[in-house]
């Protein structure tokens, strides 16, 4: 379907063929897209004839026009709906022998323009939600886990919970002194020299290089080397 924009310039109520078909039958000037079809302006009908039928024109005078006046009202008076641009969705049909661009919706400047779902629609989505519904499943679950592990990389996880370790060795430096306050006097508490290690070989003694009594190095050579 085509979508042009266009302003309404005459209304009226009608009856139309044999079966005196009532409508209020709308024509309007096309503002953008009149070369593209070849004529300047085109009519569109709004039927009232089933229930579903009035209760579109219904949507379509309140919705788009913001009329709810009476239908006799466009039996005198054609311009009730004048000067109201509105955006036309229609397609070409042929028409005895003829090929015109027929209205098929009518919708307010700044909505989407497009026609609404229809049953045969609706009943062609249901039919595709059954063949695409395992896909659609698989897919989000595909997405959850990649949410899952880009949470886990950037810590957002909670951390597995930790093997019991054995409990700590006691402490053997000496409990700080309390003073009389009841509280703490740590000028009163000397740290205890961490243990050496047993695995850190004890580093050997340097030897001091240097002049002896008598001028040499000390190692009785009588050098000073």
């Amino acid at each position: 379907m085509d979508k042009v924009r266009a302003v309404c310039i005459w209304s009226g109520f009608r009856q139309i063929g044999e079966k005196k078909t009532p409508t209020i039958s709308l024509r309007f000037k096309i503002l953008d897209g009149a070369p593209e079809f070849g004529m300047e302006e085109v009519d569109g009908d709004l039927w009232l004839t089933t229930d579903k039928a009035c209760e579109r024109t219904i949507s379509t005078l309140g919705g788009v026009f913001g009329y709810f006046g009476a239908v006799h009202d466009f039996c005198d008076h054609h311009d009730l709906l004048n000067g109201i641009e509105v955006i036309l969705v229609g397609e070409y049909e042929t028409y005895n022998g003829k090929e015109r661009w027929k209205v098929k919706f009518i919708n307010s400047p700044g909505d989407e323009g497009w026609a609404p779902s229809t049953d045969e629609d609706r009943a062609a989505a249901k039919k595709l939600d059954g063949m695409l519904r395992g896909k659609i499943l698989a897919f989000q679950q595909k997405v959850q886990q990649g949410q899952a592990a880009k949470a886990a990389a950037q810590g957002g996880a909670p951390a597995p919970a930790k093997a019991a370790s054995a409990p700590a060795a006691k402490a053997t430096a000496k409990s700080p002194v309390q003073a009389s306050s009841g509280t703490i006097n740590w000028a009163d508490v000397k740290p205890k020299p961490a243990p050496k290690s047993a695995a850190e070989p004890e580093a050997p003694p340097v030897e001091a290089y240097g002049e002896g009594p008598t001028g040499t190095d000390g190692d009785g050579d009588g050098l000073p080397f």
